[in-house]
């Protein structure tokens, strides 16, 4: 049965907003499912109880079944409906369309019945699914997610909003007052959160995009002089220049517990860099010899080894890989694709035994490039809390990297088979010709940041970093600290025990308002299983947390069966020889 709560405020808000041009045509839904036990029982997944609310953040209707949910879609032509995280709740819909008939196509057309669409990257990530359900009801399904990259009850906690996010026992299909007002408050958070960012003028599918939208609207006609279109090799070639963020364990404090370790964040790194040190624009300049222009880049054939007593600085992958192995030495003479600020720390830490230029070229540079744009957001997050704070943050953080947005992301189209949803590749046949010089130069001036840090703390007392921050023994020199400036380190803790195994993999205790807290950082590692490796082990977690922890039936991942997905419980296991340097 499908319950309405406030269905004609609604379709009024709707006529009003209509009335002044005011694109109000969306709403927040969320599906509860059944869960990995019950699948295996019934030998399918379904959706037991979903809601939906409106932008005002009120409940608008809430049912048991996705029949129902689908039945009620019809009084909503036109609407963009917004799921948190459609990668999940996406697969349920993708599943009903194409066990009822509805065809897959590469675009919906306005005549359109029957049939879908969708955009799922290569890498998984699920953006939007558009449907035409009769040729008078088109809706759109779209990822939630990729505007506010947080939980639910991150979201309900930051923006401060009065809902927050409620427990339910998952395996109990009860329906009842309690698991109503829960999904009501899934919604009503997200619902919240995205009327926020929407009064903002945030309303492209990501983040990251609307950032990069507001900024270009906001620089007019200088932004296609400062980021003209470079040729098709330069950026597919030298995005193997682009390097992402340091992190790396120092092996003089691998695997030993520590104690007062001092934990530094730069104070907004990446607003600091593009607004206070010098970016490339322009066309690249080619040239024939180093320190010509400001920002260079190169392809090298080179060979070198990392110096005694120094920490590697190099990534071995370009191109934003998620391997986080750096160099230790190359085994013979390597082909390298590298910016001149990156290349300046190759020389500072390692002995280069031989090196060829084969490719330079030359950019000019500004400082204050983005100045306008920082400063306008900074002042909303210095001055705000709540809400206003979460965006400018978010605004602040999201736009150098789509300047490095990769030019080609290959697609999947979903097939269904009897055991759920598969997916065929689709090669993308386009080019998305974004500035990548400034992405690479922003990425590298934060392995110069961390550096400089590393370096002034001395070799023997750093610790740790990872991309803004520096964890050591000792300290930093005052002139690098401060609580507040941009750009400037801050004392973010003191940490009263630690054990750093690896990259992003550690473990540590703090005060926190007086009490003794302990607190894991592992990859993959969720957050049920940290508390319950906290709870089980206490103050002999640093005993434990080392080469061969594991942590079993916790650790939930996402499978697609028939019906939608089911999070399968599986175990965590801190395996050696993964995210080592070579």
């Amino acid at each position: 049965m499908i319950h309405y709560v406030n269905k004609l405020e609604l379709e009024e808000a709707t006529m009003a907003n209509n009335k002044q041009h005011i694109n109000n045509k969306w709403l927040v839904a969320d599906f509860e499912t059944t869960i990995y036990e019950t699948y295996l029982q019934e030998g399918r997944t379904r959706v037991w109880l979903w809601a939906i609310a409106m932008p005002n953040g009120k409940p608008l209707v809430w049912g048991q079944t996705i029949e129902e949910f689908f039945d009620t879609l019809k009084d909503y032509n036109g609407f963009d409906i917004y799921f948190h995280n459609l990668r999940f709740d996406g697969s349920f819909i993708i599943n009903y369309l194409l066990e009822n008939g509805f065809e897959f196509v590469d675009k919906i057309e306005k005549s359109d019945t029957k049939k879908f669409s969708c955009l799922i990257a290569d890498n998984g990530a699920w953006y939007i699914i558009e449907t035409a359900l009769t040729t008078r009801c088109h809706i759109k399904f779209i990822d939630s997610l990729k505007l506010l990259p947080f939980s639910v009850d991150k979201i309900g906690k930051d923006f401060g909003f009065e809902e927050q996010k409620l427990k339910i026992d998952y395996s109990d299909y009860t329906i009842n007052d309690h698991t109503v007002e829960y999904v009501y408050h899934d919604v009503i958070i997200v619902a919240k959160a995205l009327s926020e960012i929407k009064l903002q003028g945030i309303n492209k599918l990501t983040i990251a995009s609307s950032a990069y939208h507001y900024y270009k609207g906001l620089s007019g006609r200088l932004f296609n002089q400062y980021f003209p279109r470079l040729t098709d090799e330069m950026l597919t070639d030298y995005r193997k220049a682009y390097r992402g963020g340091r992190s790396q364990v120092n092996p003089l404090h691998a695997r030993k517990i520590l104690n007062d370790v001092k934990r530094f964040d730069i104070n907004s790194m990446y607003p600091h860099i593009m607004r206070n040190l010098p970016l490339p624009y322009g066309l690249p300049v080619p040239i024939s010899k180093r320190h010509t222009y400001d920002f260079e880049l190169y392809k090298v054939n080179i060979s070198f080894n990392l110096k005694v007593g120094h920490l590697p600085t190099l990534l071995k992958k370009g191109g934003m890989s998620f391997d986080d192995t750096y160099y230790i030495c190359t085994e013979d003479v390597e082909e390298i694709y590298i910016s001149s600020l990156d290349y300046d720390l190759l020389e500072k830490h390692y002995d280069i035994t031989y090196v060829e230029f084969v490719e330079m070229w030359g950019f000019n540079c500004a400082v204050g490039l983005f100045k306008k744009y920082i400063d306008y957001w900074y002042d909303i997050k210095v001055n705000n809390k709540g809400a206003k704070r979460v965006i400018a943050k978010l605004m602040l953080n999201s736009l150098y990297g789509k300047f490095g947005t990769k030019p080609k992301c290959d697609s999947k189209k979903p097939v269904l088979s009897e055991d759920g949803l598969e997916f065929e590749r689709i090669e993308d046949t386009g080019f998305k010709a974004y500035y990548l010089p400034v992405a690479i130069a922003i990425t590298s001036w934060a392995h110069v940041l961390i550096d400089n840090a590393i370096c002034a703390t001395g070799y023997e007392n750093f610790v740790y970093c990872d991309t803004d921050s520096v964890h050591t023994l000792g300290t930093l020199p005052d002139d690098m600290i401060s609580q507040d400036k941009l750009g400037k380190f801050k004392l973010e803790a003191i940490e009263k025990e630690s054990k750093y195994v690896r990259q992003k993999t550690y473990v540590y205790s703090e005060y926190v308002d007086g009490k003794l807290e302990y607190f894991i950082t592992a990859c993959g590692l969720n957050q049920n299983s940290k508390d319950y490796a906290i709870a089980t082990y206490k103050e002999n977690i640093f005993d434990v947390f080392d080469f061969g922890f594991s942590v079993e039936g916790l650790k939930l991942m996402p499978k697609q069966v028939k019906g939608g997905c089911v999070l399968v419980p599986t175990d965590f296991n801190l395996r050696e020889g993964v995210k080592k340097d070579v």
